[in-house]
Formats: structure tokens, sequence, C-alpha cells
């Protein structure tokens, strides 16, 4: 995982998804926003 001031992006499933910076320390494997 990444610092929280920052977005996360994670490729699952061929695809790539946005983790909202604020909910970076949840959990790196948390999906919020598909782009």
């Amino acid at each position: 995982c990444i610092e929280c001031n920052h977005p996360l992006k994670v490729a699952r499933e061929n695809q790539h998804y946005t983790i909202p910076a604020e909910l970076c320390c949840i959990g790196c494997g948390l999906v919020i926003t598909k782009r």
C-alpha cells in the first residue's frame, strides 16, 4: 500500500481500479471506484 495522501491504483481482473486517498488506509484490496 502507498501513503494515504496519494491515490492508489490497483490492477485487478485485467482492469484498472482506483481507490480514493481517504480510503487507502482501510485496505489495498478494497475496490471502490472503477475507471
